[in-house]
């Protein structure tokens, strides 16, 4: 193997009789290079974009959710016992929600309205996630709300209203089939205080104190989860297990991926997408170096006839041209890689790619790179490499009989 290699990377930087087989080397070369860049660059702007609207939905998704798993409505001092004392757990936010008809003037728009106890965000509010208005659900006896960016445009409210506050209407517990219609509803009043940013899952949901909640839907005692924030990332997967084993079937205690199971495998699905793709990419790429090693065979017939005079066989001849095409791929696929890592570094550091000036959260393209990414796009590389190359190295023993019999 030795021999071989040697004689491979000669001929990698050796001038060839036809000057086209050094271009066509160097450009299955630089194909190879600039797909593996591409995939990179891909991988990581994904890995960008999807921590950035994980951190976003983070605001509003706990790193574990209790939730009953048949009733509506559960009572939280039957959890509360659990969870007292366990030192793995920052906070537990009581959360009452239920779907409400809000009304303000002429205009209605039907959202979930979700009641949220004091400790629901963390200390440092995310102030990045409201479009207009502050942070507000409560201030002495008046309750606010804050709504997603659907419900605000559609009713055309506006903010700190306090003499045209929303009203807020759900069913009353225990009253149907009323000669009055009205008395089947319950009804609080409500300022809007702040607006968040335009997201497709919380467009349509409204936020307040889960005092006001409470009142309007006449649940005392109830909450429709605990929402709990974990000390330390690591220690959630053991934290959920224990949960499971001690509230039993009764209750499901869910992850942020099993809370926000649909983003997670939407982010998935669009990224390995977008790199099956450039995988054909790459593979045409890679089939240049099958002509580039046709005609190096044919350049290089009177070399492998003195090697089959000095008793080379056909193992050592077809190690040959494989090692050379794995030559050319991996001189691409490393550079490749290094120019990826290059220009994430840069554009995580600097922004050289921006998005525009209409988006407002992001003045550039996100990135976040992995070692995994780097360590599968490697194996991607030479998983394609390797059977092109063996069909490739095959052509260099076609004529191995006949040259023997010349040489004999």
């Amino acid at each position: 193997m030795g021999v071989a290699r040697f004689i491979a990377w000669r001929y990698l930087f050796s001038k060839k009789s036809v000057s086209a087989i050094n271009l066509i080397s160097g450009v299955s070369a630089i194909g190879v290079l600039v797909s593996t860049a591409a995939l990179i660059i891909i991988l990581s702007v994904f890995n960008g974009f999807g921590a950035f609207a994980l951190s976003l939905f983070n605001v509003f998704t706990p790193d574990i959710r209790i939730e009953a798993r048949s009733a509506k409505y559960f009572d939280p001092n039957r959890v509360g016992r659990i969870l007292v004392g366990d030192k793995r757990i920052v906070s537990v936010a009581e959360v009452l929600q239920d779907k409400v008809l809000l009304r303000y003037g002429n205009q209605q728009f039907v959202c979930v309205l979700k009641g949220v106890s004091p400790s629901f965000f963390p200390k440092r509010y995310p102030m990045k996630m409201l479009q207009a208005g502050d942070f507000l659900l409560q201030r002495g006896e008046h309750s606010y709300l804050l709504v997603g960016a659907a419900v605000q445009s559609y009713l055309g409210v506006g903010l700190m209203d306090m003499y045209n506050s929303v009203a807020v209407y759900a069913p009353r517990k225990g009253r149907s089939n009323s000669f009055n219609i009205a008395d089947e509803f319950s009804v609080q009043y409500a300022a809007v205080s702040g607006v968040w940013i335009p997201l497709q899952d919380l467009d349509n949901v409204a936020i307040t104190s889960i005092g006001f909640v409470r009142n309007l839907l006449g649940e005392s005692m109830g909450v429709s989860s605990l929402e709990l924030r974990v000390l330390n990332e690591s220690s959630v997967e053991l934290l959920q297990r224990d949960l499971v084993k001690k509230l039993g079937k009764d209750f499901l205690v869910k992850n942020k991926v099993e809370q926000n199971e649909l983003i997670y495998r939407l982010l998935n699905t669009e990224k390995w997408s977008v790199y099956f793709i450039l995988c054909f990419v790459l593979l045409i790429a890679i089939c240049n170096i099958i002509g580039s090693l046709s005609m190096l065979v044919i350049d290089k017939q009177q070399d492998i006839a003195v090697l089959v005079s000095m008793g080379a066989g056909k193992g050592l001849i077809q190690r040959i041209f494989f090692l050379e095409g794995l030559f050319i791929v991996g001189v691409g696929s490393l550079f490749g890689l290094l120019l990826g890592y290059g220009f994430c570094y840069l554009q995580h550091q600097d922004g050289l790619v921006g998005l525009g000036s209409g988006v407002t959260l992001l003045e550039s393209y996100p990135v976040k790179m992995y070692w995994s990414d780097f360590f599968g796009v490697f194996l991607t590389v030479l998983g394609l490499a390797l059977p092109a190359n063996f069909f490739a190295s095959r052509l260099s023993i076609k004529n191995y009989e006949q040259i023997v019999k010349q040489i004999r």
